[in-house]
C-alpha cells in the first residue's frame, strides 16, 4: 500500500485543523504501522481517482481494484495491473502493456506503510496539522516550496486503518485545452476492510499465467502470443553471469 485552527482551502467544506508536532505525528503514524504489522490476513477495496485541479468535483480518471493478503502472500489489482506474490516470486501482469514481470519476493510491509517514507516526508514539511471528526482522524502535511507535492492528507478510521489519501501536486499539467494548465490532485479510497477474510490458494497463484520449468518460468499458451515475459529475479541474473 501513506498538520492554530484554520479552515482547509482544499477540503470539501469547512474543516477545522490544529497544529501537531513532528514528534507526535511520528508516534501516531508509527502506531498505525504497528496496527498493520499485526494484520496477517485481510482484504480491502481500493479506488484511485485523479482530478484536474485542487477543487474539481468530477474526476478525470478512475481505477478500482483490491488488495488481498494472507501472511506473506498478497494479490493486488488496480488499473490494468495484477500483482501477485508468494514465497517463490512476485509477478506483475500488465494487460495494457502486454507484459508479465517476474521478480524476487519483497517485504510486504515495506510496500504499504513504509516508515522511512513518512520520516522522509516529515523532513520536508513546512506545516503539520490534524483534524478530528466523525470518529476519523485526518493528518495534513504541507510541504516546502519546490517539493513535488504541495500537500498530503491521510484519513484513518477508528480502527487506525487508512480510509482516504489526498495528494495535491505542485507541478502544473495541461488539460484537454493545451492553453490552460492547472495543478492536479489524486484521491485514494480504502473501503470494506475485512480482517478475517475468506481467501483461497488460487487468489495467490500464478499458475494462470506461468509454467515453472526447473528454476525458470515460461508463459502459459494463452499469454505466449501477446505478452512479453521479463524475469528480473536475482537467480536469473546470476545464471547469466
Amino acid at each position: 500500500m501513506m498538520f492554530s485552527s484554520v479552515v482547509s482551502v482544499y477540503a470539501k467544506g469547512p474543516q477545522q485543523w490544529s497544529d501537531i508536532s513532528k514528534d507526535i505525528l511520528s508516534k501516531e503514524l508509527g502506531a498505525m504501522n504497528e496496527r498493520f504489522s499485526r494484520m496477517l490476513n485481510y482484504t480491502v477495496n481500493v479506488t484511485d481517482e485523479s482530478f484536474a485541479t485542487y477543487t474539481a468535483s468530477i474526476y478525470h480518471e478512475k481505477f478500482s481494484g483490491y488488495f488481498k493478503r494472507d501472511r506473506e502472500n498478497f494479490h493486488s489489482y488496480l488499473g490494468s495491473v495484477h500483482t501477485i506474490q508468494n514465497n517463490e516470486c512476485r509477478v506483475a501482469v500488465d494487460s495494457i502493456k502486454k507484459m508479465i514481470l517476474i521478480s524476487d519476493p519483497v517485504d510486504y510491509l515495506d510496500q504499504v506503510l513504509k516508515a522511512s517514507d513518512y520520516i522522509s516526508l516529515l523532513k520536508v514539511c513546512s506545516k503539520m496539522r490534524v483534524s478530528h471528526a466523525d470518529n476519523k482522524t485526518t493528518y495534513r502535511l504541507d510541504f516546502v516550496s519546490g517539493y513535488p507535492m504541495a500537500a498530503y492528507e491521510l484519513t484513518i478510521n477508528k480502527d487506525s486503518l487508512p480510509e482516504k489519501i489526498i495528494i495535491y501536486y505542485n507541478k502544473e499539467v495541461k488539460g484537454t485545452n493545451e492553453n490552460v494548465s492547472a495543478k492536479p490532485r489524486m484521491e485514494i479510497y480504502f473501503e470494506n476492510w475485512a480482517t478475517k477474510p475468506v481467501t483461497s490458494k488460487s487468489d495467490f497463484s500464478i499458475d494462470k499465467y506461468l509454467i515453472k520449468q526447473g528454476d525458470k518460468y515460461a508463459l502459459k499458451p494463452a499469454y505466449s502470443a501477446q505478452y512479453k515475459l521479463l524475469d528480473e529475479r536475482v537467480l536469473t541474473r546470476n545464471n547469466k553471469k
